[in-house]
């Protein structure tokens, strides 16, 4: 279910991803992401999205299609809090 490429950014540049329980989470390192996030701003392509995704957005993406496809779209679907953590430790 890829609602929209990520983005157009090079393969070494653009941050490694994980699903937990269907809902993408950037892996990569915090340098890597700032360095993705940079080079997207660099290039002045519009439309970049990063996702703050904690455990309530998670539970609402598995129930709502359009919270879902928001979080699909962003580049950066970024871990906020123990809580995907510790799903990650069920679910990956």
């Amino acid at each position: 279910m890829n609602d929209a490429p990520r983005s157009s950014l090079p393969a070494a540049v653009a941050p490694a991803m994980a699903e937990l329980a269907g809902v993408p989470v950037t892996t990569a390192p915090a340098e890597q992401v700032l360095a993705a996030v940079n080079e997207r701003i660099a290039s002045g392509e519009a439309g970049g999205v990063v996702s703050i995704t904690n455990t309530e957005s998670m539970y609402h993406a598995l129930r709502n299609a359009a919270h879902m496809a928001f979080i699909r779209r962003a580049q950066h679907s970024l871990c906020d809090g123990v809580g995907v953590v510790a799903a990650g430790w069920f679910w990956v």
